[in-house]
């Protein structure tokens, strides 16, 4: 299992600065409920731990947090085999972030659904988002284009849903990805008192170069959001079944695995600027 803590220092997100030791030891308390010891120690300390594997032997997901909503992104990212039994995809990645809100916005648990909820609907915000690519060594633009549209037929593009109900929506959108090309994605969307998720899969055929390289509905993304009061926990998973190319396996899994750190940064500049 190849893990991999991730320093996020630029936009202050590292957690000690603002909350003091009695601060600390409330949120190692409620943190303790949800995830591992181990994965409580590295977020207080580092502010994000992540994880990635590729087809390994008796794999398994470590950092889902005990939360209705991790148990929902568990089964979007495992699929029915011909057996009967169910599997994970061969490559997937799991993120954790731990964000310190800003003092003004530190309310009680779920106070804040109404603002995570409308960012996760604002796909169209997602353009000229970046990501550091690993291959590049330099940061790059994730999606030049994305936006909502009436349906995966038609696909004439239409407002973002902000104001719909955001438990069980379903949405399509279209997104212009500079490593993958253009390809549209079925977003579902979850909302609970405390949690909100963000369910993706990929409609089209996903192509790189001449390689048919990953069939409809074999990439997943999903994004989990609960509002502790006065923290963020945000788990990101990822899972790919990819065809095998021969010399670019790594640049492919380097590839999806920095999309979580961009997602997540997107989604906090979003929330920061939001009032």
């Amino acid at each position: 299992m190849n893990k991999q803590k991730i320093c996020l220092c630029s936009l202050g997100l590292l957690l000690g600065l603002s909350a003091g030791l009695c601060a600390q030891e409330t949120i190692q308390t409620r943190l303790e409920s949800l995830i591992s010891p181990e994965a409580v120690t590295a977020l207080l300390t580092e502010g994000t731990i992540q994880q990635s594997t590729y087809r390994e032997k008796d794999a398994v997901l470590s950092l889902v947090p005990r939360n209705a909503l991790g148990s929902v992104a568990v089964s979007f990212l495992s699929r029915l085999e011909e057996n009967g039994e169910t599997e994970l995809f061969p490559f997937f990645c799991e993120s954790l972030y731990l964000y310190a809100k800003p003092e003004y916005r530190c309310r009680e648990p779920g106070a804040d659904m109404p603002i995570i909820t409308r960012i996760l609907r604002s796909v169209s915000h997602l353009e000229n988002t970046e990501y550091f690519s690993p291959s590049r060594r330099r940061m790059r633009t994730l999606y030049e284009k994305s936006y909502t549209v009436d349906n995966a037929e038609s696909r004439n593009r239409i407002p973002d849903p902000v104001t719909d109900t955001t438990d069980g929506l379903a949405i399509t959108v279209i997104q212009k990805d500079l490593t993958f090309g253009e390809f549209a994605y079925l977003v579902r969307y979850r909302n609970l008192k405390t949690e909100a998720a963000f369910l993706s899969e990929n409609i089209d055929l996903i192509k790189y170069g001449i390689f048919r390289l990953v069939k409809p509905g074999n990439l997943r993304i999903s994004v989990i959001i609960q509002d502790l009061g006065d923290y963020l926990l945000v788990y990101g998973l990822t899972g790919v079944d990819f065809f095998a190319v021969p010399g670019i396996e790594r640049k492919l899994r380097n590839s999806f695995s920095a999309r979580s750190d961009a997602i997540y940064l997107w989604f906090v500049e979003e929330y920061e600027t939001l009032r």
